[in-house]
């Protein structure tokens, strides 16, 4: 995934955190308890602990998608 789509998912992901109060609740006690207050990089087994997150991150992939959509047409009745 490029810089230019990560810093997009990012974006909307905290727009829709602005707009749903009680998910970003949610989400900053999920990292809370993970990471605590510490200032170190995150781990895969850090994220593997934080289901919330990323039912966040794709719901927003698929309200908000970034890469290109294929779109078909029926050509005859089905």
């Amino acid at each position: 995934m490029s810089q230019e789509a990560s810093a997009k998912i990012a974006s909307y992901l905290l727009l829709m955190m602005a707009y749903h109060p009680h998910c970003q609740e949610k989400l900053y006690n999920e990292i809370k308890g993970v990471l605590g207050d510490s200032d170190r990089d995150v781990t895969d087994d850090d994220l593997k602990r934080m289901p919330y997150l990323e039912m966040a991150f794709k719901e927003i992939v698929r309200l908000f998608p970034i890469g290109a959509m294929l779109q078909r047409t029926v050509t005859e009745d089905i």
